[in-house]
């Protein structure tokens, strides 16, 4: 198995690190899956638990909240073992999370196998990006992260879709096994295409507590709280906008969705060509964009086609946003790579949670515009940072990234 090098800047990326690369796409593309594949069977699985929608929801809360805190924890302990490994065990815990899932006879155990998919998404992500840049020149940088976060809109597009026809047809469990199966076989895959990625240290305490001292780093968390939850206290609701306020009917409303996803595949990708020379730019632009489309959407909804366009460039624009703070966090956390990555998702984790609480209160009390402004005003607030950081220099994350993590 080689080991990755530290690559000159213009180094060509041969074609296995193009395949190696796609596994960990793969992963992340069965970590969202699995991650909301309750969404679609939830009455099936309360009914088949014999407990409350309530109750059974918790198989959705409980992976984001295990992962934002394990996630450091369980780098910590991971030491200086090698990341290739690391990122086999996370997939490992995948599949056993969706095993349990497809076998449990009662929502303990339920959520003991959600439990697993807490710490596969924690370990796992912070492991992906680092892993990634590490595996092509610097210059390639952002693609090689765009091609790992694909799976996050393959994911929404295709996995969880898919999922739940699955269970339509065969059964809640069955989608379980499925995702269990699929599991492996990217297990198997990444065993053997993913190269050795050895370090020279882990990540330790000191290194969490010195990206808070970081200016840059802590820029990028501060608008990654900012822009995610905007993103989140909006599209938590957009199904019931859609139909509600726009008027659509169902079908119309999962196509656009449909199509939302799409946009945010292509979004990923374009970010990612853009966001290792212009990380800064990138950022600001797709949480700019991401508040124009949330505080625009409202006055639309009368207006059909405007609204479904604005629906597709706020796919556009989310599809950015993870690669545009990923490569920022990676560039401001200096000789702490796996640090900022660690750090980053948890608080990731939390944005979201933040997001979804902040959205849903607005709405119970004033309505869903409301929590579309709300949530604007917050991407906006992030967009202002994000360029009032670097008026009058040249700030860290625009500048070339080092050859490797470590």
């Amino acid at each position: 198995m080689p080991v990755v090098e530290h690559l000159p800047a213009d180094a060509p990326v041969a074609a296995r690190t193009w395949v190696a690369l796609a596994s960990i796409s793969l992963g992340t593309f069965a970590l969202v899956t699995t991650e909301f594949l309750p969404v679609g069977l939830l009455k099936e699985i309360a009914g088949g638990l014999d407990v409350t929608e309530g109750m059974a929801g918790l198989a959705v809360t409980m992976p984001g909240v295990v992962a934002a805190v394990a996630g450091p924890l369980m780098m910590l302990a991971a030491g200086r073992i090698d990341r290739r490994l690391g990122l086999v065990l996370m997939t490992a815990l995948l599949a056993a999370s969706n095993a349990v899932a497809a076998l449990a006879p009662n929502i303990a155990l339920m959520l003991a196998g959600r439990f697993l998919l807490g710490l596969a998404v924690g370990g796992f992500w912070a492991l992906a990006v680092s892993a990634a840049a590490r595996m092509v020149p610097p210059a390639k940088m952002g693609s090689a992260i765009a091609v790992v976060l694909a799976g996050i809109s393959a994911g929404t597009v295709l996995g969880v879709p898919a999922g739940a026809l699955i269970g339509e047809w065969a059964g809640w469990r069955s989608a379980f096994a499925v995702a269990a199966a699929a599991a492996m076989l990217i297990l198997g895959a990444q065993a053997v295409v993913l190269p050795r990625l050895p370090v020279e240290r882990g990540v330790r305490p000191a290194g969490l507590i010195a990206l808070f001292r970081r200016r840059d780093a802590l820029v990028g968390l501060a608008a990654t709280v900012l822009v995610i939850a905007g993103h989140f206290a909006a599209y938590t609701f957009v199904t019931p906008f859609l139909i509600d306020l726009a008027r659509f009917d169902r079908q119309a409303t999962t196509m656009l969705l449909a199509a939302y996803g799409v946009a945010a595949f292509f979004g990923n990708f374009i970010a990612g060509r853009l966001a290792t020379a212009r990380t800064r730019a990138t950022l600001a632009g797709v949480a700019l964009l991401t508040a124009g489309v949330t505080l625009v959407l409202p006055r639309s909804a009368p207006f059909a086609v405007s609204t479904a366009l604005l629906v597709v460039v706020w796919g556009v624009a989310f599809g950015g946003l993870p690669v545009a703070l990923q490569t920022w966090m990676y560039k401001a956390s200096g000789d702490e790579k796996e640090a900022g990555q660690v750090v980053f998702n948890s608080v990731f984790q939390w944005a979201l949670a933040l997001g979804a609480l902040i959205g849903g209160t607005i709405v119970d009390r004033t309505g869903i515009a409301a929590a579309m402004a709300a949530g604007g005003s917050l991407a906006l607030a992030a967009a202002v940072l994000v360029a009032a950081a670097g008026a009058g220099r040249a700030g860290r994350p625009d500048a070339a990234p080092p050859a490797a993590a470590h």
